[in-house]
């Protein structure tokens, strides 16, 4: 005694015995899918919590140190570039001529441009950072 099923995808499979016995074979294979999903979403998750390292190659590397020197580098730099500013600043309240007044303006318009450049380099290395 089998049975022939049609499993509606185009594939005949034959069961041995009757029709109770290919249910409890169904239901044994749902059983057993269903254990091994949830067991590679387990083991999914076990290795999502430990990624497999890689070690950086040495173009990596060294972009790595130099993004991490300028990161380090670049608070320095805008707090010379600030004091810069303030003291032009300090220099404009006083009286100029016209020339030095023009001269200070434009160097003041240089820093601004140069202290906006460092803070959007600042914040986009602490991006690639994290």
């Amino acid at each position: 005694t089998s049975l022939l099923v049609l499993d509606g995808k185009g594939h005949v499979r034959e069961f041995v015995g009757g029709y109770d016995d290919w249910q409890r074979q169904v239901q044994l294979e749902k059983t057993n899918i269903s254990e091994n999903l949830i067991s590679k979403k387990a083991t999914g998750l076990q290795a999502d919590e430990k990624p497999a390292s890689r070690r950086l190659t040495y173009k990596e590397q060294k972009a790595l140190e130099a993004r991490q020197k300028e990161l380090s580098e670049l608070p320095a730099r805008i707090e010379t570039l600030e004091k810069e500013q303030q003291l032009l600043s300090e220099k404009m309240a006083e009286n100029l001529n016209n020339e030095e007044l023009n001269q200070t303006a434009f160097r003041l318009k240089e820093l601004e441009d140069e202290l906006t450049t460092a803070f959007e380099r600042w914040q986009a290395l602490e991006e690639i950072e994290n």
